[in-house]
């Protein structure tokens, strides 16, 4: 399991909630950072139902896009993880 966080976009986040497998990303991934946009997207549709399996996987993070160049710098750099 990488140490370090992940970043994801909606594609991952949509499928694996569709399929009822967020527990999967746990398994995964210490820990699954979205930019707020991502989080965003994710609830344009069933509002309700998605806000519930994110507040219910703690390990999913919602971070402002900024906190996030940090990460993609170190991807550049160390080929970090990333979910897309």
């Amino acid at each position: 399991m990488p140490e370090k966080p992940v970043i994801s976009n909606t594609s991952p986040l949509v499928g694996l909630w569709a399929l009822n497998l967020f527990p999967l990303l746990r398994e995964l991934y210490t820990e699954v950072l979205i930019p707020e946009e991502v989080r965003d997207e994710f609830f344009a549709i069933k509002r309700e139902a998605r806000e519930a399996a994110l507040k219910n996987a703690p390990w999913i993070r919602t971070v402002p896009f900024k906190c996030l160049r940090r990460y993609t710098f170190e991807f550049q750099r160390r080929k970090a993880f990333c979910v897309f």
